[in-house]
């Protein structure tokens, strides 16, 4: 990716419309909390996210909530440098 697009990533907005509605939907899990609006899991459907898809998002969002609680309390030695913090992400 090129840095474009890896900014984009990280603001939930992708090129690819199926792309996009994942990251559309990771993004609301997280913004509330595990509530989607029905008209958002419309949009993701009518992108053709499945319902497999669905489940696998959820997931990843709570195994990366895990994790990062988890390394809050543990505090471990990073090996790698801290992304930006991004300016107007949704």
């Amino acid at each position: 990716m090129n840095p474009d697009e890896l900014l984009e990533t990280r603001r939930a907005h992708d090129a690819d419309p199926h792309t996009d509605a994942i990251l559309s939907i990771a993004s609301d899990l997280i913004r509330n909390r595990g509530q989607v609006a029905d008209e958002a899991l419309a949009k993701a459907r009518a992108a053709g996210v499945t319902d497999a898809e669905l489940a696998e998002i959820v997931a990843h969002v709570a195994l990366n909530v895990l994790s990062n609680y988890f390394n809050h309390l543990a505090q471990p030695e990073l090996d790698f440098p801290a992304a930006p913090a991004l300016n107007g992400a949704r």
